[in-house]
């Protein structure tokens, strides 16, 4: 799956971009709070905008999007060496309508 991937170098990277853009023109992304201690950094994001274009296997479905999550960056010289990305996918792709919310079990009074 796309949110799964493994981004190499500044090609791989312009084109998760594009891919990004082209999918929700109007994105956004804010960053309420961060950490920042020598090479490593850590901060929570807010994405937001419309999902106007295709993801791979995900057709527009015109939804707005709301979505947190977090990374940690590790920094080398003046670039970055890893970037990793957090968020919940599940919910993320159950808001945009491509994934059916789970059956709720109801829970037993006898525990």
């Amino acid at each position: 799956m796309w949110m799964e991937q493994i981004v190499k170098g500044k090609a791989e990277l312009t084109a998760e971009f594009n891919l990004t853009f082209s999918a929700i023109p109007d994105f956004k992304l804010q960053w309420p709070s961060y950490f920042i201690g020598g090479n490593m950094a850590s901060f929570e994001w807010i994405m937001t905008g419309t999902h106007q274009g295709d993801f791979p296997d995900l057709p527009a479905t015109g939804k707005p999007i709301f979505q947190r999550g977090s990374a940690i960056v590790e920094m080398r010289g003046n670039k970055i060496a890893r970037h990793t990305n957090y968020m919940d996918g599940f919910t993320f792709l159950q808001k945009l309508g491509a994934l059916e919310a789970p059956i709720q079990t109801p829970r037993s009074s006898n525990l």
